[in-house]
């Protein structure tokens, strides 16, 4: 079970694993397009419906990912930031806390604040799931 440092071949399944997860969900937004009449209505509706909560959660399983890691261990914005979001999503309804530990603003993938609700688009979460990993393998690596 990874510690404090993970190899190559673990970042690579998780990365594959988001992956998997996104794929799925933009294979689903272009068969919902292809749908005619009124049932595409109902199907974009459940999509609007979904996307949030399913990039919320993704964001969960991102930070579950290399949640054993050391807090003194390559300290990173994006790492932060998926740790906050995570805890806010799980334990605070989806809103951030005025005492949550963001990042400082020009260090946040997202942009959000305090008091914000989080509510994850297919986009927003591709560019924070980018940074996050981009950051892990930088800093969490074993030598």
């Amino acid at each position: 079970m990874p510690g404090t440092s993970y190899d190559r071949a673990y970042l690579e399944a998780c990365r594959a694993q988001v992956a998997e997860r996104t794929t799925a969900y933009a294979d689903l937004s272009l068969a919902a397009a292809a749908i005619k009449g009124s049932a595409r209505t109902r199907v974009n509706g459940a999509l609007v419906a979904l996307e949030p909560l399913l990039f919320n959660s993704l964001v969960v399983v991102l930070d579950t990912c290399f949640a054993r890691r050391d807090a003194g261990i390559a300290a990173c914005p994006a790492l932060d930031e998926v740790r906050v979001l995570a805890v806010a999503i799980v334990g605070n309804d989806a809103v951030l806390h005025d005492d949550d530990a963001l990042p400082a603003p020009h260090d946040c993938v997202l942009g959000l604040k305090p008091g914000d609700p989080i509510s994850l688009t297919e986009n927003d979460f591709r560019r924070l799931a980018t940074a996050y990993f981009d950051a892990a393998e930088r800093g969490l690596l074993a030598a």
